[in-house]
């Protein structure tokens, strides 16, 4: 053999062992992997701490290629990574549209998030929803399983709430019957006396007393008849556990519940065939988001719920409200700059802004507040794709109706840019900015400038 095939050879072989190398490294620790999978439904915590929010986010801007590397080992060697089978999810939902495999793909994801976590909140969210005509046999396989899950487990008020989640848009009346019961048991619990069994029961019927027997089969349990001969239950009786009652700090579910309550009152708001009715509903919806407000003590919750606020104070009609919102989450914004959902609440709160100034006629301002909603979501040059949640083009569209057509143009074509770098779907943005475009406006071209913020809080970081 001669001295350059050796050298050739030793080359190969150096480079097959870094990359073997590299693959090890990789597997050990790119991706946390959970040893716990006889464990993982009585634990949803394990899910929920991982902020799947932000790993959904981070998944809708995954590589097509990078997808199926992923998917491959969570079939073959990580069946219980998370982190992975969190971001898939994200990428499958954003793509389910336009692709028959990422649909099939993301209804399997749906159905083993709830065959094995059915008692997180990650499980109840928008994420993990079927629909009853595009997915069909899946939607009902999906419900048999919310219906296993609850026999399992009767009296977990997690696995009811996410399965009347599940199915709200069938059963909006069961969705909030069930909501309801959970919070009134949380407040019941709040006035325990932990100390003994026989006294956590006795407060307990004095606290629901004269509720009427509209629940789950099994679920109540009659005690006695009070003087009137009103009946008494317990509800969730098999809930109530010394290890589950907080009394002094309060039950931190007791937000979730209530911000669930919220969103379903947006729906009825939605509904209402009357203006009375329409009005009534919005102002229930505000009043359950601000008790959920009132309870949390974290900026970063705060920062998460406060983040949809604003438009359903802006669609309720409340102008005042809505503008109270938008400020309070850019504060809140400003105080946690390096949190993940920072330019989404940034972005999200200029827009409701912007729409308030418009209701105003005040379109000088609404134009300002769109061009700081379109910088919010300008990513970072060197910024890998990370949790953009998208972007709100409705302020865009009311100023193409006016004189700040160059404005809703600069916004749309930064959308455009977001769409590209994180392979979101394009919805109307190309027909929107063909439509400026034929109007005789002239394409805008992001520069350096427009990155200006974004690199001065880079340079602050570092």
């Amino acid at each position: 053999m001669t001295i350059g095939r050796k050298i050739i050879l030793v080359a190969l072989l150096g480079l097959l062992l870094i990359v073997t190398g590299l693959g090890l490294i990789y597997y050990i620790y790119a991706e946390p992997i959970n040893a716990w999978i006889a464990k993982e439904a009585s634990r949803p915590s394990q899910l929920d701490n991982l902020e799947p929010e932000k790993l959904i986010w981070k998944g809708r801007g995954l590589p097509e290629i990078k997808t199926r590397f992923v998917a491959g080992r969570l079939a073959k060697d990580k069946p219980v990574d998370l982190h992975s089978r969190i971001r898939l999810l994200g990428y499958y939902d954003v793509h389910q549209a336009t692709s028959p495999q990422a649909k099939a793909e993301h209804q399997k994801l749906v159905l083993w998030f709830i065959d094995h976590f059915p008692a997180a909140r990650f499980t109840g969210s928008e994420h993990l929803r079927l629909d009853p005509k595009l997915d069909g046999e899946k939607y009902d396989q999906a419900n048999e399983l919310w219906a296993a899950q609850i026999e399992k487990d009767p009296n977990n008020w997690f696995v009811r709430g996410n399965a009347a989640t599940f199915a709200m848009h069938e059963d909006l009346s069961a969705a909030e019957m069930t909501y309801n019961k959970i919070v009134e048991t949380i407040e019941a619990q709040e006035k325990l006396d932990i100390e003994e069994d026989d006294t956590v029961v006795a407060n307990i019927k004095e606290v629901v007393a004269g509720i009427e027997e509209e629940t789950f089969e099994g679920e109540i349990t009659k005690i006695s008849e009070d003087e009137d001969g009103e009946t008494i239950y317990v509800t969730f009786k098999a809930q109530v556990k010394r290890d589950q009652l907080t009394p002094k700090s309060g039950d931190p579910n007791k937000p979730y519940w209530l911000k669930r309550l919220a969103d379903l009152n947006i729906i009825k708001m939605r509904q209402a065939s009357s203006d009375a009715d329409k009005q009534a509903t919005g102002k229930q919806c505000l009043a359950y988001y601000d008790q959920a407000l009132k309870l949390l003590t974290k900026g970063t919750e705060k920062l998460h719920l406060l983040r949809d606020v604003p438009s359903a104070a802006f669609e309720t009609g409340d102008m005042e409200k809505a503008t109270t919102y938008c400020e309070d989450l850019l504060k809140l914004a400003k105080d946690n700059k390096k949190n993940w959902d920072y330019a989404n609440a940034v972005h999200r709160a200029n827009v409701i802004l912007g729409k308030v100034a418009l209701n105003a006629e005040d379109i000088d301002k609404a134009a300002i507040h769109l061009e700081k909603a379109a910088k919010a979501i300008l990513p970072k040059p060197v910024q890998a794709k990370a949790t953009m949640m998208g972007f709100d083009t409705s302020l865009a569209k009311e100023l193409m109706k006016t004189d700040k057509k160059d404005s809703a143009m600069k916004f749309l074509v930064i959308c455009e840019k977001i769409a590209e770098d994180y392979e979101y779907e394009y919805g109307d943005l190309k027909t929107l900015i063909a439509e400026l475009e034929a109007a005789g406006v002239p394409r805008y071209e992001i520069v350096e400038e427009d990155y200006k913020e974004e690199k001065e809080e880079e340079q602050e970081e570092e």
